[in-house]
């Protein structure tokens, strides 16, 4: 038995840590919690660990171009970020705090997001999905 298959993945909603104001979409400058749903078919693994890493897209200077992020956010919390996780039936909801720095040279256009889900059998399961941002 391996990972539980996933059928499709999505952020579903971004909420605004400071107002509340929920958008399909990060706000530069702006404290978020966004949640990334993964709908699965369920075969008994359950999710004991997981890693998210970043990538952004941004235009400077009339050219466009992708830079990876350093460090890695884990769950469960090692300290330092606080992801949360939540099962709802086949749904597997990570609430990750995200946040894209507001710059005046560059315009960040998308933020990438790759998740690596380790279950309790061993067996690992990757996704990736992209979040626009918003100047």
């Amino acid at each position: 038995m391996g990972a539980p298959r996933f059928t499709e993945w999505s952020f579903t909603a971004c909420r605004d840590a400071a107002s509340g104001a929920v958008r399909a979409e990060l706000l530069a400058g702006r404290a978020h919690l966004c949640d990334l749903v993964i709908e699965t078919v369920p075969n008994g693994a359950r999710p004991v660990a997981a890693e998210f890493r970043y990538e952004l897209e941004y235009r400077e200077g009339g050219k466009t171009g992708k830079l990876s992020l350093p460090g890695v956010d884990r769950w469960p919390p090692a300290g330092g970020t606080a992801i949360r996780f939540r099962q709802e039936g086949s749904r597997l909801i990570f609430t990750l705090p995200l946040n894209v720095r507001a710059r005046t040279d560059r315009v960040y256009t998308r933020l990438g997001v790759i998740g690596k889900l380790t279950f309790d059998n061993g067996s690992v399961k990757s996704v990736y999905e992209l979040l626009p941002v918003r100047p």
